[in-house]
């Protein structure tokens, strides 16, 4: 295959890739957690094994962390299930969206990555941006390489039905 053909090989995949997220039914972020994952790479190098003790120990790095996150973009759904008219909207209301229970999964999400698990899903409550509360099952495939926290993938299912039958 010559450059070129990958080169267009390259701009289908994206397209392709762009179009599934948009349309998805199910709530996709795309986030950058590499100053995250340094600052973990950090903390490791000045000895810190026990990340669940740490962070119970340092909840303002918790606190941190999450204002480290680089929201890359989020899909249609995502707008739909947080009832936010554009991503403007969303991403500059995201404190009305996370909830203190938001900031314990959080943790565990950070004490997956710190310990080098390679996936993470659990049960949280968001709210709404009229403060309605939202079940939802979060998961994320944690990349094994550190080149891999720019662009996490993180899909947000809305089990509210489920959790009131």
């Amino acid at each position: 295959m010559n450059e070129k053909d990958m080169s267009a090989e390259q701009t289908f995949s994206e397209k392709r890739y762009k179009t599934i997220f948009d349309i998805a039914s199910v709530s996709l972020w795309e986030e950058d957690y590499s100053e995250i994952k340094k600052n973990i790479n950090d903390l490791k190098s000045k000895g810190i094994s026990d990340f669940r003790k740490y962070f119970s120990e340092t909840p303002d790095f918790v606190y941190k962390a999450a204002q480290m996150i680089k929201i890359l973009n989020v899909n249609n759904f995502t707008l739909k299930l947080y009832k936010a008219r554009n991503k403007d909207e969303l991403l500059s209301s995201l404190g009305k969206v996370f909830t203190t229970e938001s900031y314990k999964t959080f943790k565990e999400v950070l004490i997956a990555i710190a310990e080098g698990k390679t996936y993470f899903e659990a049960e949280a409550v968001n709210k709404t941006l009229q403060g309605e509360p939202i079940d939802i099952f979060i998961s994320i495939t944690i990349p094994s390489e550190d080149a891999g926290f720019k662009n996490l993938l993180v899909s947000i299912f809305d089990i509210t039905r489920l959790k009131k039958i």
